[in-house]
Parts: C-alpha cells; structure tokens; sequence
C-alpha cells in the first residue's frame, strides 16, 4: 500500500483473527517483516508487531523481507543461487544475492540498473516484484538473461512454516523489542520550504 496503512492494520489483523477462530490471547508469537520498504508502512508495520507482542507478552521475531522471499522460494523449489529484487518505485532496485539454501551471499542493497549489472550474474535465478522492469532494461539494454523467473513473494503461512522450520532460525532476530529495527537502505526524502519563513526568535 502507498499509504492507509495505518487506517488498515488493525482491521485487517482482527479479520484473520476472526477468520481463524481465534483471540489475542491465542496467538503465540509475532513474525514481522522488517524491509526494505516504505519509511512509513515499515514504521507503522513494525510499531503494531512491537505494540502487541508486548501488550501481549509474546515474542516478537523479525526477517527482512528478501530473506523471506528467498525462504519462501527455497521451500517451493530447489534451486542454486539467486537473486531478490524488490520494487523501489524510483529508479533503482533493492538487490540481494541468496544460495542454494536461501543463505545470503551479498549484502542488501539499493542499486541503480547500471550497478545492478555487476552484482546479479546473467545465470541467476530472479525473484522478487522487482523483477519485470528489471527484465525490461536487460532487454531494452541487450543484456541476456539466462533463467530469470518470477516469483512474487510470500505469505503469512509460508512465514509460519519458516518460522517452526528450526533450521531457519538463524534467519530471524529476536530479542529485546529495540532491537527488531527497520532495514533502511536509503536516506529519507526530505525537502525544504522555498518560502521564506519569518523568524520568531533567535
């Protein structure tokens, strides 16, 4: 979502709830992406994870979403090394490179095109929203892409299975509530005022 997150959230989580049967005291822990993506849905995300897990006395885990779609990928296909790219929506790509197991082989980053080139080799696998206009340039641009896929992401039951899957764990931090941290791989957009403002005091 662009934006509403913050009018959506909770409604959304008392519909599962509903859905599912269940009630707040059910619920057992708290799995929460943790980005890359938008400064405000991330704040908004991961401030309702912390609100409930700790109103709630539960744990709070946390992933970074190309460590879920990489998992989520693994669980659905074996696979050798590959690439997550997710949607900006600007010009450049948020970019990272997995193994065969869903282990990270680069860090995360967030690259125009050109750059991007470098770092994903024309034989990876490509997973990730990012990946239609990706392709795009690669063909507009001549460059070859040898086994590019689509695969678009992941859901709540895949997070689940990853989660109770112990092999995984090293994958998601835990902790005290501090230290689940939005992943950041961009400065704010910040702009000033071309009015003159009047000065009040000094």
């Amino acid at each position: 979502m662009s934006s509403g997150q913050a009018e959506r959230l909770m409604p959304m989580i008392v519909d599962v709830l509903e859905g599912a049967g269940l009630a707040y005291k059910d619920l057992q822990a708290v799995v929460t992406t943790m980005g890359p993506g938008a400064f405000t849905g991330l704040r908004i995300g991961l401030s309702t994870a912390k609100a409930l897990a700790l109103s709630l006395g539960i744990p709070l885990f946390g992933i970074t979403t190309f460590q879920a779609l990489a998992l989520a990928y693994r669980a659905r296909e074996a696979a050798h090394s590959f690439s997550v790219i997710i949607e900006t929506k600007r010009s450049d790509f948020y970019i990272q490179r997995f193994g065969s197991q869903a282990q990270p082989l680069s860090a995360p980053q967030a690259l125009p095109f050109e750059e991007a080139q470098a770092v994903v080799p024309p034989e990876d696998i490509l997973i990730g929203d990012g990946v239609p206009r990706y392709q795009n340039l690669c063909e507009e641009r001549g460059y070859k892409l040898e086994a590019a896929r689509i695969c678009m992401g992941y859901s709540a039951p895949d997070m689940a299975c990853v989660l109770m899957n112990f092999e995984n764990s090293e994958y998601f931090q835990t902790g005290e509530l501090p230290s689940i941290m939005p992943l950041y791989l961009r400065e704010a957009d910040v702009s000033f005022s071309k009015t003159k403002q009047r000065v009040l005091a000094h």
